[in-house]
């Protein structure tokens, strides 16, 4: 009977809060281990053993977070220093010269399609919102007035991203470090390739991004203040920019607010003013881009079939994946399919990891029948995965890769989406393209070019803060801006691009430093600290 109660009492050390957590990051990890085999050629000599390798990797990794959250036990975050004025210029010259590197390293700029049609909207001055409007205007529009060139949009977006860094060096020292770690922890922002690289990269993304990032800092003071930093006239201030920046820098910003906001308002309900900022950036998002449109001279706002096109990408990519991969498909289903584009065309432009090569290449897409019969093709959609399950389960998984997959890779000497020549100094581009082979063929990969890592980091932060507070549903909310990203990303966007998921990121920075925050005194001020916020 003992004996008996000794193998009960076992199983139940087993089942505890430590072991879950680990066990989920495990099996995270080892699924990101099998879809690299299976879906990278490099992997194709160990394809047949994928099965023991990812219980290998699951069994390693599990035993790894456990280790990793026994030593966080010892981790406390709660040390208050005062932010000097010196710190700043420290700072500063640190994002100058990371700055000043990546625009000589890009020059005149990293330039795409969506980059090269909102400049030339500010030339022509004929503006239209199929990129956000705002957007266009602080980020090409007033950097263009200075003087007409690329690169000054990119300086403009350096500036903009460089106040948001200085902003995480106050944060990072007012709660949680002392100015070494912020030192050290800012220097690795700044020389990962990944930053240097998207720091002049002219994508609505990318602000966007670094809003979210801010926006997640303000979450946390939140937080940690119980509700009394949103109570402050200058918080209140940034906050309404930070949410206009979320709302107009991305069409599909307004998704990530509501699922910011609402939590806050249900959550701190006596400050009711969360609600005037609520309807008042949900009217402005209505009712400004249509008379700003006819002030500047014309242009169409997003058309309706874009609006219903992109949320429909994704069950496009799964009927064309079914219908590619020698699914069932009924007759009803190819003529709605044919009537979207010719059915050669689906197989001729098939790219079971995004839509957009299909629906971009000048085929015959016809996105005013898609407008126009959503509901037949969302029905077909359901009916071809209910025929299909397997099938549009893989689809799921590639489809969606690009967002969870650690191995995702920003391909930095890719040239695919470029249309302006580098002209910059050669020995900087020799340098700085030597620098990313060198961290390629090292580990160093995995934590500086990976850009999986940051859904990664963000669910194993958020790991941490449901070990320390597992009943407590507010410490949570700093985590609803970012992973509302993601959700929305996996619904709308098929394709893998980093710039989606940059944003990812850039909040896992502050969501570490937040899982392993201890409050164990008040937070004390000094005459002699910089306020910021």
């Amino acid at each position: 009977m003992s004996n008996k109660r000794n193998f009960l009492s076992r199983i139940q050390q087993l089942f505890t809060l430590d072991n879950a957590l680990c066990l989920i990051l495990s099996i995270y990890c080892s699924l990101n281990a099998f879809c690299s085999i299976n879906m990278s050629s490099c992997f194709q000599r160990v394809k047949d053993y994928s099965l023991p390798i990812c219980i290998f990797i699951a069994s390693t990794t599990f035993c790894i977070f456990k280790f990793v959250f026994k030593k966080s036990n010892n981790i406390q975050l709660s040390k208050y220093g005062s932010f000097k004025k010196k710190e700043l210029s420290v700072y500063a010259l640190l994002i100058f010269i990371a700055c000043t590197i990546s625009i000589l390293w890009n020059y005149p700029a990293t330039m795409h399609n969506d980059a090269i049609s909102q400049y030339q909207q500010t030339i022509s001055g004929q503006y239209n919102d199929t990129h956000p409007l705002l957007h266009t205007l602080i980020f090409f529009k007033i950097p263009t007035i200075i003087w007409n060139s690329y690169t000054s949009c990119a300086i403009f977006q350096c500036l903009f991203i460089s106040v948001i860094l200085i902003y995480f060096c106050y944060f990072s020292r007012k709660y949680f470090l002392n100015q070494t770690q912020t030192i050290v922890l800012l220097t690795y922002i700044l020389i990962n390739p990944t930053f240097l690289k998207m720091a002049t990269t002219l994508l609505k993304d990318v602000p966007f991004s670094y809003c979210l990032m801010i926006g997640t800092m303000f979450l946390i003071e939140i937080i940690i203040t119980n509700g009394e930093w949103l109570k402050n006239t200058k918080n209140k201030i940034l906050f309404c920019l930070m949410c206009l920046g979320v709302v107009f820098f991305r069409h599909n910003g307004i998704a990530n607010f509501i699922m910011m906001t609402i939590p806050l308002i249900v959550v701190y309900k006596t400050n009711r003013k969360l609600l005037v900022i609520l309807c008042v950036v949900l009217t402005l998002s209505k009712i400004m881009v249509a008379p700003i449109l006819n002030k500047l001279g014309g242009g169409e706002s997003w058309q309706a079939s874009e609006i219903i096109g992109v949320p429909l990408n994704h069950p496009l990519n799964t009927i064309s994946y079914i219908y590619n991969n020698n699914g069932i498909v009924l007759e009803h289903e190819k003529e709605i399919m044919s009537n979207i584009n010719r059915l050669e065309n689906w197989k001729k432009y098939y790219d079971k990891y995004s839509f957009y090569n299909f629906k971009k290449a000048q085929n015959g897409y016809n996105d005013t029948y898609v407008a126009q019969n959503w509901d037949s093709i969302l029905k077909t959609w359901l009916q071809m995965t209910y025929t299909n399950p397997v099938l549009a389960i893989k689809s799921e998984v590639y489809i969606t890769s690009g967002i969870w997959r650690i191995s995702n890779t920003f391909n930095f000497m890719s040239k695919k989406h470029l249309q302006v020549n580098y002209t910059g100094p050669q020995w900087i581009s020799r340098i700085m393209n030597g620098y990313v082979q060198i961290l390629q063929r090292t580990y160093l990969k995995n934590i500086m070019i990976d850009v999986g890592e940051g859904l990664l980091f963000i669910i194993f932060s958020l790991c941490l803060t449901i070990r320390k507070k597992p009943h407590n549903k507010n410490a949570y909310l700093p985590y609803v801006l970012v992973l509302s990203n993601v959700l929305v990303i996996t619904c709308l966007v098929t394709s893998g691009t980093p710039r989606f998921v940059y944003s990812s990121i850039l909040c896992a920075y502050p969501l570490i430093l937040y899982a392993l925050y201890n409050k164990q005194t008040k937070m004390a001020t000094s005459n002699k600290e910089l306020t910021l916020a």
